[in-house]
C-alpha cells in the first residue's frame, strides 16, 4: 500500500498548503510515500532501487522542474536493519554516480497523509 504525504519536519500539523507554499515559514517536511509491504514479496534494497529509478538523487530541493524546499531526496529508516541496508545501498550509489549524492538518510517520525490512499 503506497499513501502520499509528509515527514520529517518540525511542524505538528503541516498540509499541503503549509508545506508546499514557498512565502510560508520552512515546516521541515518532505513529501514522501509511505509504503507498506510484504518482506516475504520484495526487499527494503529492492524498494531502494526503484527510488532511485525514479529520482535524481543528485538534486537538492527539487526534481526535475519543479523546485520546491519540499522535493528533497530522503530515504526514512524505521529500523537499525533498515539504516544499515540504506547506508550500504547509498555509498554503493554514491561510489558509482557521476553526480553527487545528497539523499538525507532519516530515522522515521511521524507521518502526515495529504491523499487518499491508492
Amino acid at each position: 500500500m503506497v499513501v502520499i504525504g509528509f515527514s520529517g519536519g518540525h511542524h505538528p500539523n503541516p498540509n499541503h498548503e503549509l508545506v508546499l507554499d514557498e512565502e510560508q515559514e520552512d515546516t521541515g517536511h518532505s513529501q514522501v510515500c509511505q509504503i507498506t509491504y510484504d518482506p516475504d514479496r520484495i526487499t527494503y534494497t529492492q524498494l531502494l532501487e526503484v527510488l532511485f529509478m525514479i529520482h535524481d538523487p543528485s538534486q537538492h530541493n527539487k526534481q526535475g522542474q519543479e523546485k520546491e524546499r519540499s522535493f528533497k531526496s530522503v530515504v526514512f529508516y524505521t529500523s537499525q536493519q533498515q539504516k544499515v541496508e540504506a547506508e550500504a545501498f547509498l555509498a554503493k550509489a554514491t561510489k558509482s554516480s557521476k553526480k553527487k549524492v545528497v539523499t538525507e538518510l532519516i530515522q522515521f517520525g511521524c507521518f502526515f497523509q495529504c491523499i487518499p490512499e491508492l
